[in-house]
């Protein structure tokens, strides 16, 4: 107790015996500490151990595509000829025992393909003005969801947000997840 300006005072001890009229006692009311065999309950000592894990998203993100027709063979085993409609398919996983990957933003540029002449965006591949596909475990309770080219009447667009651009927001992957982007073009 006590000390001054730059005086450090002396360490608290309980009081001993009864209530001391008059007086402040000073009473310990600690519990044993799990850090040593010297922490016993009420000594003014105490420590607890914890663990934390840190954990990260760790997410692995393949591109692959398949031919679904051509205007030779229709889709009974189409070539990759001109004229043929190619899906592809964006896959996002996320490892198992890794954290929740929580507002994913995903683009794939096609303006190499399209400068180039080679492909052509199939605007409405799933549907009127819906151009891209996208199965998350959070959007659309998981079911695949056509997306509108345009901007921001939902998660994605198209040639928008970035010239010849299939761009996707607000895909969230828990552990051991995955989400899906689907897209069509044509070869030229």
């Amino acid at each position: 107790m006590g000390g001054g300006a730059a005086v450090q005072g002396a360490a608290l001890t309980a009081t001993a015996g009864a209530d001391t009229t008059g007086s402040v006692d000073i009473v310990f009311a600690d519990g044993e500490g799990s850090a040593t065999a010297s922490e016993d309950a009420n000594d003014a000592k105490f420590s607890d151990d914890s663990d934390f894990v840190i954990t990260a998203a760790s997410l692995t993100v393949t591109k692959s595509s398949a031919v679904i027709s051509d205007p030779i063979n229709n889709t009974s085993n189409p070539k990759a000829i001109p004229g043929a409609v190619i899906e592809y398919t964006v896959t996002i996983a996320n490892a198992a025992g890794a954290a929740t990957a929580s507002s994913i933003s995903f683009t794939d540029s096609l303006n190499s393909e399209i400068v180039a002449g080679t492909v052509v965006f199939l605007p409405n591949a799933y549907d009127t003005a819906k151009g891209i596909r996208v199965t998350s475990p959070n959007i659309n309770g998981g079911v695949a969801k056509d997306i509108t080219n345009a901007d921001g009447d939902d998660e994605g667009d198209w040639n928008v947000t970035a010239t010849n651009t299939v761009t996707i927001t607000g895909i969230q992957i828990a552990a051991n997840e995955s989400a899906t982007v689907k897209f069509r073009v044509q070869i030229q």
